[in-house]
């Protein structure tokens, strides 16, 4: 490397070729030495792209944050359905169907093992695919009962079809 700048040294000295006062115009255009001779040039569109970057990553931060708080919020109206739909002693055919929609969707594969048909997660009891269901699969769940109860003329008195269309 030394043998290099020593060459480089030499050729701009036939050259004529200041290199103290090239390297003050260099650096009056942007051009900074870092250190063992390389350096960083921090051009207009350089510096253009990093306040862009840093835009679009603000926009994103705020997208996550947005994205959050409908989450919640979707969350909070499943939960307002699900008690309203399937408490227990509300609506003892809500309680059926969602009993045989939860049964449909599980998938027996041995002795102690079990699995959620949409999703195919595997677990070891019966009860917990269905509460899995229950948790996780719900908004499938009630599109299923809306679309059963549709099919018998409104499934009853109130049902999930209702519930479903709530918010």
């Amino acid at each position: 490397m030394k043998g290099g700048i020593a060459q480089l040294r030499q050729l701009a000295k036939q050259r004529g070729v200041d290199l103290a006062k090239e390297k003050l115009d260099m650096e009056n255009q942007g051009f900074h030495p870092s250190g063992g001779g390389g350096g960083k040039l921090k051009s207009e569109r350089a510096q253009k792209l990093e306040s862009e970057g840093k835009e679009v990553e603000a926009e994103i931060a705020r997208l996550r944050r947005q994205l959050q708080e409908e989450e919640g919020k979707v969350k909070l109206l499943e939960e307002q359905i699900r008690q309203k739909s399937f408490q227990p002693g509300a609506d003892g055919d809500g309680q059926k169907r969602m009993g045989a929609f939860c049964s449909e969707q599980t998938e027996q594969l041995a002795e102690m093992k079990f699995r959620c048909k949409l999703c195919m997660k595997l677990f070891r009891g019966e009860a917990f695919v269905h509460k899995h269901i229950q948790e996780r699969h719900f908004s499938d769940m009630l599109a299923s009962l809306d679309r059963a109860g549709a099919a018998t003329g409104g499934g009853g008195e109130g049902g999930e079809a209702e519930a479903s269309r709530v918010g």
